[in-house]
């Protein structure tokens, strides 16, 4: 994988989760939301594209990525600051996961 790109798109989905977060305006948070979701799609195509066998390894950086990604998309959602923190957490767990476990299945497809 192209680690600036992986890189780009991790700091968008970040930068969404915490401006839908922080803000009050509907129409910033919908766009944050939107942010995010998008970023989380396009790291999960680019952790599908570039690894070159499609296991299990792969279908399940995919999910973690897209998990990691929903739970912080809706983070502005949460009705108060205990849930959002919980939340924040979670979802930062399962991206970072499906991250490292994309990362090394491509680094894998790579070396061979």
């Amino acid at each position: 994988m192209k680690k600036i790109f992986v890189y780009i798109l991790i700091a968008l989905i970040l930068a969404g989760a915490a401006v839908a977060a922080l803000s009050d305006v509907p129409a910033v948070e919908w766009t944050a939301l939107g942010v995010t979701f998008a970023s989380a799609g396009a790291l999960c195509v680019t952790t599908y594209k570039k690894s070159q066998k499609k296991d299990w390894k792969v279908v399940l950086a995919i999910i973690l990525i897209a998990a990691g990604g929903l739970g912080l998309g809706l983070l502005g959602l949460a009705p108060d600051v205990v849930s959002k923190i919980i939340a924040a957490v979670i979802a930062l767990v399962l991206l970072i996961v499906g991250v490292i476990v994309g990362i090394n299945t491509a680094i894998k497809k790579e070396k061979k």
